[in-house]
C-alpha cells in the first residue's frame, strides 16, 4: 500500500469524527452528513483497493471474517427476536444494527488495509490541531462578541465544543493530543490542550485526561516494580479523591465557576454511585443500572438482544447506552463485555511498547465511560484492537525533539 493511498484513507476515517456538528447561537445542534460521506468514501478506497490489489491473503481473509461473524450476529437475533416480542413493549431498531454492523467492518478494513502507524499520528495530529484550534477560536468569539456559534450554553455558562456533538466528546481528542504532545515534548501544545480540557468544563473530560495521563505513566515505565508502586499511589490517591468529593455539599446552586462546573459535578456524580442513585445525579451511572435491570428482568444478562440495542433501551427506560461496555451488555449480555475487556487488555499490553499507545489509550479509556459520538469515536477503539494484531515491524517510536524514527524506514519528520 502506497503511503499516498493510506494518507488519504486515513484522513477520510479521522476528519469525519471531528467535524460532525454545528451548534447554532441559538442552542440548536445541526447534525452534518460528513459520517455517511465518509464512510462512502472510505468503502469506495476499500473496494478499489481489493479489486486493484495486490492485497496480503491474511488481511482479506481477516475482513471476510469479520462480516462474516458480525451480520451473521446481526441476522441470528434479528430472526430471534420476533419469539421474544411477547416479553416486552419495543424491540431492537435494525437500522441501527446495521449501521453499527457496517461501522465496525470499515474500520477493521481501514486497519488492514490502509493503516500505517507514522501516517495515522501525523494525520490525526494535524485533523485533531484544526479541529480544536477552530473550537477555541469560537470559543474565544462568544467571549468577545457573544457570537454563539460552536459553543455550548447547557448549564448556563459558555463550554469548549466546536464541531463536535458536546463539550464531553472532546475526551478522547483531548487526551489523545496531550499524550502526543508530551511524547513529543511539545510544551506549547501541552498548555494549549490542557486549557481546551479546562474551557470543555467537562467532568467526563476530566476524567478522561486524568485516567489517560495516568494509564500512560504507568505503562511506559520498564520496570515491573515502578509500575506496580505507581498503581498503588494512584489507588491511594483515587480513594481520597473520592471521599474528598462524598464530602462537598451538591445541593447548592451551580454557578459559572470552574470549581461548580467540574468538582461539584463531579462529586454529584461520585454521591450517585456511591449511595446506588439515591443522591446526586450521573446520567452514565443511571444508564448503566437501567440496562442492567432491564437485562436481568428480561433473562438477557448474559446473552443480550443483539446489535441495535441501542433502540430496545430507549424504548422501554428512556434512556441510552452511555458508553462501549454498557453498549455491549444490551447487545451480548455479560458474555460480551468478558469478550471486550479481554480484547482491550490484551491490546493495551501489546501497544505499550509502540508510538500509538497514547492515541489508542486515550480512545479506550472514553470509551468507558461516555459514548458522544458514537460509532464515529469507538470505530478508533476498534482500529486499536485490529492494530493490536498487527506485526510491530512497521511501529515507530519517538525520540527527542519530535523526530519520528521508523524501525523499518528512514526517519520522517513529524
Amino acid at each position: 500500500m502506497s503511503a499516498r493511498t493510506s494518507r488519504l484513507a486515513t484522513w477520510v476515517f479521522i476528519v469525519p469524527a471531528l467535524t460532525g456538528y454545528v451548534r447554532l447561537p441559538g442552542g440548536a445542534n445541526v447534525v452534518l452528513p460528513v459520517s455517511e460521506l465518509g464512510l462512502g468514501l472510505l468503502l469506495l478506497l476499500v473496494l478499489g483497493v481489493i479489486v486493484k490489489g495486490p492485497v496480503r491473503l491474511r488481511a482479506l481473509a481477516t475482513i471476510a471474517a469479520t462480516v462474516v461473524v458480525l451480520f451473521g450476529l446481526f441476522v441470528a437475533y434479528t430472526l430471534a427476536w420476533p419469539h421474544l416480542r411477547g416479553w416486552a413493549f419495543a424491540e431492537p431498531a435494525p437500522h441501527l444494527a446495521l449501521a453499527a454492523v457496517v461501522s465496525c467492518c470499515t474500520a477493521v478494513a481501514y486497519a488492514l488495509l490502509f493503516y500505517r502507524e507514522d501516517v495515522f499520528i501525523d494525520v490525526f495530529w494535524k485533523a485533531a490541531i484544526g479541529a480544536i484550534v477552530t473550537a477555541v477560536a469560537a470559543y474565544v468569539m462568544n467571549e468577545l462578541a457573544g457570537s454563539g456559534w460552536l459553543v455550548h450554553r447547557q448549564y448556563g455558562t459558555p463550554r469548549l465544543q466546536g464541531l463536535l456533538s458536546e463539550p464531553s466528546a472532546w475526551a478522547p481528542f483531548v487526551s489523545a493530543l496531550l499524550l502526543l504532545a508530551l511524547a513529543r515534548r511539545r510544551r506549547l501544545w501541552v498548555g494549549f490542550f490542557l486549557l481546551a480540557a479546562v474551557l470543555t468544563k467537562s467532568p467526563t473530560v476530566l476524567l478522561s485526561t486524568v485516567g489517560s495521563l495516568a494509564a500512560w505513566y504507568v505503562l511506559i515505565r520498564r520496570r515491573s516494580t515502578t509500575r506496580y508502586a505507581m498503581l498503588a499511589g494512584l489507588l491511594v490517591a483515587g480513594t481520597i479523591a473520592v471521599n474528598w468529593l462524598k464530602g462537598i455539599d451538591i445541593y447548592r446552586p451551580l454557578s459559572s465557576s470552574l470549581v461548580d462546573q467540574f468538582v461539584v459535578r463531579l462529586a454529584s456524580g461520585v454521591h450517585a454511585v456511591t449511595s446506588g442513585g439515591v443522591t446526586g445525579r450521573n446520567d452514565r451511572f443511571t444508564s448503566t443500572q437501567a440496562v442492567i435491570d432491564e437485562m436481568a428482568l428480561r433473562g438477557w444478562l448474559w446473552t443480550g438482544i443483539g446489535p441495535g440495542s441501542e433502540g430496545y433501551i430507549l424504548g422501554s427506560t428512556g434512556l441510552l447506552p452511555n458508553a462501549l461496555p454498557v453498549y455491549v451488555m444490551a447487545s451480548f449480555g455479560i458474555l460480551g463485555v468478558i469478550v471486550l475487556m479481554g480484547m482491550l487488555v490484551r491490546t493495551i499490553i501489546r501497544l505499550r511498547t509502540r508510538a500509538s499507545l497514547g492515541l489508542f489509550l486515550a480512545f479506550i479509556i472514553a470509551s468507558m465511560i461516555n459514548s458522544a459520538g458514537g460509532w464515529e469515536f469507538y470505530k478508533f477503539v476498534i482500529v486499536a484492537v485490529v492494530v493490536a494484531g498487527i506485526p510491530a515491524r512497521s511501529a515507530v517510536r519517538f525520540e527527542s525533539r519530535g523526530v519520528v524514527t521508523s524501525m523499518s524506514s528512514s526517519p520522517v519528520r513529524a
